[in-house]
């Protein structure tokens, strides 16, 4: 086969240089040929080339073969998908950020690039110290749960400017009330009470290699003291930082859940108490319900009084919502409301704010859901406090 196109070569030669060239050839023809003959040389050349760069195999020969030949139809696409292959597997042995981020450089749309391009990421981010996230993480729902973090918690934007901060502190209160998360405290508004937990953020963007992210510091205090900080980057940062302050939840219960000496006391307390009950005479309980009242707020409500009423701490003992008294006299009565802010529950031996009334300030209905039994009692003693009270 080689032969019988050497042998075309010098044929194709002869006829260009005129030593065998037939009288019919034009000169149009003769162009023609010399053109053929180049295009021939130049295959032969390609091919050659080729086969010496697939030899060594390595980017440094195929780079010298795209320099010599890179209009080469045949042999500059093998060539080229070659090299890419090799810089490839190169960058990974080398495995830092500048071989992957040279890489998506010189082969930004190859087949490689995504994971080139996730393999920098990866890089940088752990040089910076920031957790990177692409997709949801499986087990995001169900530590994402609202009532494992039962808390009030604030939203302060550590942003510069009070336009960014007004957006930043308004964009995560409204995530949190949507989600249903913590208990969110709304940062327009002046409370009276301080939030268990305050969350202080900064968002900006970053790069880390070719595309855009969005990027979170966040520091997260309790009672003023900050506990944990954390830096994530991700298309969406909410929901990621979200998962980071949940999947800590048990640092933060340590802080904020009664120590355990606490609760042995307010056993030993209560036990002791509950064998003075019940006391004599007749107690009607008043519980406001209204109909917009959040369903966390209605089952703490509904759930206390079944509590009290299976106790009972008074010889008779009637429970009714607002507005439907009873026609009965009875020794004592209590009223029973949530604040509905901040989701605290209120209890007063009148609907005046200026009656004898108990300090629940510090609790919220969801706390209280999630640890009914240490706070049913605690919420029951104080009403016995209140009641005995001259």
């Amino acid at each position: 086969m080689e032969e019988r196109r050497d042998v075309k070569r010098k044929r194709l030669w002869k006829m260009i240089r005129g030593v065998t060239r037939p009288r019919a050839v034009t000169r149009k023809s003769y162009t023609t040929l010399t053109i053929a003959f180049l295009f021939t040389v130049a295959g032969c050349s390609a091919k050659s080339d080729f086969k010496e760069a697939r030899s060594l195999d390595t980017p440094e020969a195929y780079e010298e073969f795209l320099d010599k030949h890179p209009d080469s139809k045949e042999y500059s696409p093998k060539a080229k998908k070659r090299l890419e292959e090799l810089s490839f597997r190169e960058a990974g042995e080398k495995n830092t950020y500048e071989a992957y981020a040279l890489f998506v450089k010189r082969f930004p749309y190859g087949p490689y690039a995504q994971k080139a391009q996730r393999a920098a990421e990866d890089i940088r981010a752990d040089e910076l110290g920031i957790r990177l996230y692409r997709t949801l993480p499986s087990d995001f729902y169900k530590r994402v749960d609202s009532r494992r973090l039962p808390y009030r918690i604030l939203v302060r934007s550590l942003s510069p400017e009070l336009a960014g901060t007004d957006y930043v502190e308004s964009k995560w209160y409204v995530e949190l009330v949507r989600r249903g998360l913590f208990v969110p405290m709304d940062p327009q508004k002046t409370y009276r009470v301080s939030p268990d937990l305050t969350l202080h953020v900064r968002e900006s963007v970053i790069v880390l290699c070719v595309t855009p992210l969005a990027l979170v510091d966040a520091e997260v205090r309790v009672r003023g003291t900050t506990i944990k900080r954390y830096r994530i980057a991700a298309g969406h940062i909410e929901k990621y930082l979200l998962y980071e302050i949940y999947k800590d939840h048990p640092l933060y219960d340590s802080l904020l859940r009664p120590p355990r000496e606490d609760v042995q006391a307010l056993d030993e307390r209560f036990e002791k108490r509950q064998q003075e009950l019940p006391l004599k005479g007749s107690l009607a309980v008043e519980f406001d319900l209204p109909q917009q009242t959040p369903e966390s707020d209605q089952q703490m409500m509904r759930e206390f009084v079944e509590f009290l009423k299976e106790l009972p701490i008074y010889e008779t003992l009637f429970a009714h919502p607002r507005g439907r008294p009873s026609n009965r006299l009875f020794d004592q009565r209590l009223y029973l409301s949530i604040n509905q802010e901040l989701h605290y529950p209120r209890a007063s031996k009148g609907w005046s704010t200026a009656g004898s009334s108990v300090d629940w300030t510090g609790l919220n209905t969801k706390w209280i859901l999630a640890d009914r039994e240490y706070f049913f009692k605690k919420m029951t003693l104080d009403l016995l406090d209140l009641l005995e009270a001259p």
